[in-house]
């Protein structure tokens, strides 16, 4: 763990002695860094075993954040930043198995709140492997397609809605970084 934190903290420096770098270019490495040190990609055929030592959502190994929706659903959402392919992802699990549980819809609604701010996006349906025609257990949102003012966000709240059997059923996430990153 320590060497991402080292990673990190050399590529911060970096930038700062970057002055004559384009400002989107240093956004874009900040959030990958970010992104990178806070996540690592999911196993499309790993089980997933969570643990709820958290107040607002539970942390799975590697800092994915499951978000609970109605008992009576029998889903969650697994929400994660994927560095290796440039976008934040939902997937889409059932409750008691923690597998890939597809849905048969095209996109979950998401609303951002960030302190004075709702900003929607759409997250698309992205088929894994395995997942019925018309159906999808992933949904994406690339990274070129987040808005601005959400690229360098450290704590905010998102909803996020999606039809399950021809009903609308909304979980939300609280996401506050307390995660240890050590800058100098």
């Amino acid at each position: 763990m320590n060497s991402k934190y080292t990673i990190l903290k050399t590529i911060m420096k970096k930038i700062h002695s970057m002055q004559t770098v384009p400002t989107n270019w240093v956004y874009l490495l900040v959030l990958t860094c970010i992104t990178t040190a806070c996540s690592q990609e999911l196993e499309e055929t790993s089980s997933l075993k969570p643990h709820t030592d958290h107040k607002h959502h539970t942390h799975h190994e590697h800092h994915r954040h499951i978000i609970q929706l109605p008992k009576n659903s029998g889903v969650e959402l697994e929400f994660l930043s994927s560095g290796k392919r440039n976008q934040i992802e939902i997937h889409v699990i059932d409750a008691k198995t923690h597998k890939p549980y597809s849905i048969d819809s095209e996109n979950i609604q998401a609303t951002f709140h960030t302190g004075d701010q709702d900003i929607p996006v759409i997250f698309v349906a992205s088929p894994l492997e395995g997942d019925p025609d018309s159906q999808s257990s992933r949904f994406v949102l690339p990274f070129e397609e987040l808005p601005q003012q959400l690229k360098l966000l450290n704590d905010f709240q998102v909803t996020l809605t999606l039809e399950l059997d021809g009903k609308s059923v909304t979980g939300t996430l609280d996401h506050k970084n307390d995660h240890q990153h050590h800058h100098e």
